[in-house]
């Protein structure tokens, strides 16, 4: 006869159950609670990115006297600029290095800019969108997130006058803003998207 000291003790398969039900029930409650606290710390770096982006707005001006167009054309074609306002920001948070190799005498789809159109930006990008657009024709770019506030009149469009601050071709000073720097709209998000147009950094 074996003693009760040296008889083994196990699970039976229903604990069994009930411990991996019990884990399943902790995990399902868990679970939603880290990815809101994933979400929001995707919220900050947003919040954060946007911030950057308006110190290098200042800098800007600080610099120029003026803040950057929205889109740069030449000509009437107003739906599809030469550059972007963000190419002229580069220097501003801290990428000279692409700004040096821009090519502005050549609009960002030519061949000239191809490095540049592929570069991934990650200050333009929020890590809770897709960051994905669609490739247009032989050109690939890269996504941005942000965009300037170019009025009701937005970037896609046959008029010159956009009625924002970051118009087409705009030289804007702090002295024409009539509603004052803190009231006004500068950047946005406006995430990028396989179902939207794509548009150029």
């Amino acid at each position: 006869m074996s003693s009760p000291l040296n008889r083994r003790h196990g699970f039976t398969l229903v604990e069994l159950l009930v411990v991996v039900a019990i884990i399943g029930i902790l995990v399902s409650l868990l679970l939603p609670a880290v990815q809101s606290a994933r979400e929001a710390a995707r919220r900050t770096h947003c919040a954060n990115n946007i911030k950057q982006l308006g110190l290098a707005l200042h800098e800007y001006y600080n610099s120029r006297q003026r803040f950057p167009s929205g889109v740069i054309a030449k000509g009437d074609n107003f739906r599809d600029g030469d550059h972007s306002g963000f190419s002229l920001l580069l220097p501003f948070f801290g990428r000279q290095n692409l700004h040096h190799a821009y090519d502005f005498d050549s609009a960002w789809r030519s061949d000239n800019n191809r490095a540049m159109r592929q570069t991934r930006l990650d200050l333009l990008l929020c890590p809770s969108s897709g960051n994905q657009v669609p490739q247009v024709g032989d050109v690939i770019g890269t996504p941005t997130d942000f965009a300037f506030s170019k009025g009701t009149l937005a970037y896609l469009c046959a008029k010159s006058a956009g009625g924002g601050m970051f118009g087409i071709n705009s030289r804007v000073r702090i002295s024409e803003i009539s509603d004052g720097l803190s009231h006004t709209f500068a950047i946005g998000e406006a995430a990028s998207s396989s179902n939207l147009p794509a548009a150029s950094t």
